[in-house]
């Protein structure tokens, strides 16, 4: 048998032939490709796709998928569902329930008629369609699908621009599979009577029709005006003689029709009741999993609104049902507390298609401690069946969190008067005993110096930002101009500038131009912004400090400082305004990363707004709105 590696951990059969490791007939394959698909794209929307679960149920997705290629003779395999059929190469795999279906809600979902794998697939490419289905179905530009493969390297799966149709229902003898017709298949590979009109010839639906004999129109039109007992009725006369064998004839051939349309009727009802029940089941099992997990209820209708809650959820919410009935559930939702996750399906009447989206609700840290305490358990077929947690309660997360806030504030607190004290002990050595030093212990001494100054500045870095935190930091609004908040900002860091060859230029707006702010808040704004500036801006840059009032004329003033610096790349932007975030560059960056989150609390407390705009390689620019005084 001819193999190849499989990225999947699995050895599939290339198109050229071997030993079948799938010996079922070629619907049984086809079918099992489908249920198989359909597992392989739920576990791959919960995992990587470099995770075992997903690379077990890719690879044996791959493996029939390479025998159904084999088996078929064919070139290429083209798949796509139609009504509640499945055609592979335009044989029909009747109505298949589960699974299967799954797989035409994703093609339904993504707006696919189907794809056609060619012989030379590999499993990594299937994977890929596996991790495609798992992408948010809404929105997607058209070519979404042909630029998704593309990027990952997919060259043997296309999306379908033909679609074949057969005659005929495909035929199963045990252990062989007939092979499909492909227009484009070698004369020597097509079954007998392909492209004369005899056998199961494939038609490309875009195709001419063949012209049909003389008088076929009416035979159909009045084949369809027959019931089915003047048909057998028909069928009777023409081949029974006998006027009496013929009633009797009539009657068995109506009473065998009718005992295999009952067992059919009794199949399906079969099927579709093992499936009701098996739903209903797996529901009541899910439900249970919750239930046993949490003790509080709520019930809402079908707008979100709240119709119930036990005493438990009262709790939670911290209100009493008779102030929550009829509201939207998310009204009452307290960020710093509280956390939502709701279906966007919880409307599914009138034939609905589910679309799987969650919203949730709630502050980013509770979030991250629910979510990251919880696990379901599920089966391999994907269903819920328990929970494994170490959920934390939201009052001992909330008193950690407060713990850990006061230890920093005390610990930093403490340090701040011993290191003051060293610091200014540095400075009276260095000017005391300065001119008697050589050169090594003046430059030992000046080192000892900076360092004691930039760790009283982390200090109060810290410091600030745990009042901020907490609230306990106070502002005291008053008019003030702009002007005076710039100048007394931009003149303190004039001397850096020039020892560090940069141009430091401040353009004040009108003495008239006024702010509501703290303005000892304000010149400390003002200033980390400026010496981040300098810090990003190499020697012979520029700084320009500038403001005005707003141009969108909203009652607020703009104040800007641009630099000509390295830049930050554009998905760095969201992120430089988060504590103990420093943005990797070409430069060391002293400090621990609080400077711009404090800077952004600041401009918080005054009603404002601070955002960046950058480009790599030329600089950046930091502005911020402050409310105008009148």
């Amino acid at each position: 048998m001819e193999t190849r590696d499989d990225e999947y951990g699995t050895h599939a059969p290339s198109a050229g032939g071997g030993a079948d490791p799938y010996p079922m007939s070629y619907p049984g394959l086809c079918y099992e490709f489908l249920l198989s698909l359909s597992k392989a794209v739920k576990v791959t929307a919960l995992y990587r796709l470099s995770h075992p679960v997903v690379m077990e149920a890719v690879g044996k997705s791959f493996a029939i998928l390479s025998s159904i290629l084999a088996a078929s003779r064919a070139p290429s395999l083209t798949i796509s569902a139609e009504q509640e059929n499945w055609l592979f190469n335009g044989d029909i795999v009747p109505s298949v329930p589960g699974e299967s279906q799954n797989v035409a809600v994703h093609f339904k979902n993504h707006g696919l008629k189907g794809l056609t794998f060619k012989a030379g697939v590999r499993s990594f490419e299937l994977g890929a369609v596996c991790e495609f289905f798992g992408t948010a179905a809404k929105n997607q530009p058209e070519g979404f699908f042909s630029e998704f493969m593309s990027q990952r390297g997919v060259e043997n799966i296309k999306p379908e621009s033909v679609r074949y149709v057969r005659a005929a229902v495909m035929e199963s003898p045990a252990g062989a599979a007939s092979p499909p017709f492909s227009p484009s298949m070698p004369e020597d590979k097509k079954p007998y009577g392909a492209g004369t009109g005899a056998g199961r010839q494939g038609v490309p639906s875009s195709a001419a029709p063949a012209p049909a004999p003389e008088g076929a129109a009416d035979q159909g039109g009045a084949l369809k005006s027959i019931s089915l007992g003047n048909l057998v009725k028909g069928l009777v006369e023409s081949s029974v003689k006998d006027p009496k064998a013929r009633v009797h004839a009539y009657e068995e051939a109506l009473g065998m029709i009718k005992d295999a349309m009952d067992k059919q009727v009794e199949e399906a009802t079969r099927t579709m009741q093992a499936e009701k029940t098996l739903a209903i089941n797996t529901r009541a099992r899910t439900e249970q999993v919750l239930s046993t997990v949490a003790e509080g209820k709520m019930i809402i209708d079908r707008q979100g609104r709240i119709l119930m809650m036990n005493p438990a959820a009262e709790a939670i919410a911290g209100k009493k049902f008779l102030e929550l009935a009829g509201h939207h559930i998310t009204e009452h939702i307290k960020p710093g507390e509280h956390f939502l996750a709701l279906s966007e399906d919880i409307d599914l009447s009138a034939g609905r298609v589910p679309t799987g989206e969650v919203s949730v609700a709630g502050d980013e840290s509770v979030e991250k401690a629910v979510r990251g305490s919880f696990a379901l358990l599920e089966d391999d077929e994907g269903r819920v069946i328990g929970a494994y947690t170490t959920l934390p309660d939201i009052m001992k997360f909330k008193e950690a969190e407060r713990l850990q806030e006061e230890f920093l504030s005390r610990i930093t607190h403490d340090l701040q008067s011993p290191l003051s004290s060293i610091t200014s002990a540095l400075e009276m050595l260095t000017e005391s005993a300065g001119t008697r030093l050589d050169q090594t212990e003046g430059k030992f001494l000046d080192i000892s110096v900076r360092n004691s100054h930039r760790l009283v500045n982390m200090i109060k870095g810290i410091l600030d930002f745990s009042k901020l935190q907490s609230g306990k930091m106070e502002v005291n609004p008053k008019p003030v101009p702009v002007s005076a908040i710039i100048n007394e900002a931009g003149e303190g860091l004039i001397p850096w500038s020039r020892t560090r060859n940069i141009s430091l230029v401040l353009r004040p707006p009108a003495p008239d131009l006024t702010v509501l702010a703290d303005h000892e808040k304000m010149v400390q704004v003002l200033t980390n912004l400026i010496s981040n500036a300098m810090k990003a801006t190499p020697s012979g840059g520029t700084i320009i400090v500038a403001a005005s009032p707003s141009p969108r004329k909203d009652g607020t003033a703009v104040i800007g400082v641009r630099d000509t610096g390295h830049g930050i790349a554009k998905e760095d932007l969201d992120k430089v305004f988060d504590k103990f975030v420093q943005i990797k560059s070409n430069r060391h960056r002293d400090g621990v990363g609080l400077g711009l989150a404090i800077v952004k609390e600041f401009i918080r407390l005054h009603g404002g707004r601070i955002w960046a705009v950058s480009e790599i390689g030329k600089g950046s620019t930091f502005y911020f709105t402050l409310p105008l005084s009148a």
